[in-house]
């Protein structure tokens, strides 16, 4: 499989109409692209990130504006999208109500940072009922555990590195299933991932484009 280069944007920055600008221009370039809902605590994720949602936020961007702007231009994106947040975010609107507009948004897919695999079943059934994946972190754990969130994979899951056997998990999740195995760019991800999680690199584009 090719290296596939997946931009992860902050939804509604720098601007709800620069966000919808920045898709369309990205759609022409990639397949798959991973919407981040704003979150105040998102430091664990880095300082780039960070800074952007807590500018969205500081401008009053609501949920519900983001779910709007994205209505508003879904026709005409051709990519495949993931969402990406927190489950507080998704409590806090009503997680029935947040799945099914994922659905209308035709979304493929939600990461959740925050939920371990063992309290999927918060969000799993609401999003079996829709067809869309959850897409659960798998790290160098116990084989037993390892082979659960595997097994419960359907296309994607995200491998977070946490010790020096990285090509033996990589190598132990290809044997087990046919997966896409994201990962957050690093020198590694380009080494073992089929689909990186690209971050910084789009910041930085649309921080220049707006000075």
């Amino acid at each position: 499989m090719n290296k596939n280069l997946i931009p992860v944007l902050v939804a509604g920055y720098p601007s709800l109409d620069e966000f919808k600008s920045i898709l369309k221009k990205l759609d022409e370039y990639v397949d798959t692209m991973v919407i981040a809902m704003p979150f105040a605590d998102s430091i664990i994720e880095g300082e780039a990130i960070y800074e952007a949602n807590n500018l969205v936020l500081a401008k009053g961007i609501s949920i519900d504006d983001i779910f709007n702007s994205l209505f508003e231009i879904r026709l005409s994106i051709k990519a495949k999208l993931i969402f990406k947040t927190y489950a507080n975010t998704i409590y806090a609107y009503d997680s029935a109500n947040f799945i099914s507009l994922m659905h209308k948004l035709d979304v493929q897919a939600l990461m959740v940072n925050d939920l371990p695999y063992e309290e999927n079943t918060e969000f799993i059934d609401e999003l079996n009922k829709y067809g869309i994946e959850l897409i659960n972190t798998i790290a160098t754990l116990d084989e037993e555990r390892k082979k659960m969130i595997i097994d419960s994979a359907r296309h994607y899951i995200y491998y977070l590195p946490s010790s020096e056997k990285i090509k033996d998990d990589i190598e132990y999740i290809k044997r087990q299933k046919e997966l896409t195995i994201l990962m957050s760019e690093s020198e590694l991800a380009y080494q073992y991932a089929d689909g990186i999680l690209t971050v910084k690199d789009i910041l930085t584009m649309i921080q220049k484009e707006n000075r």
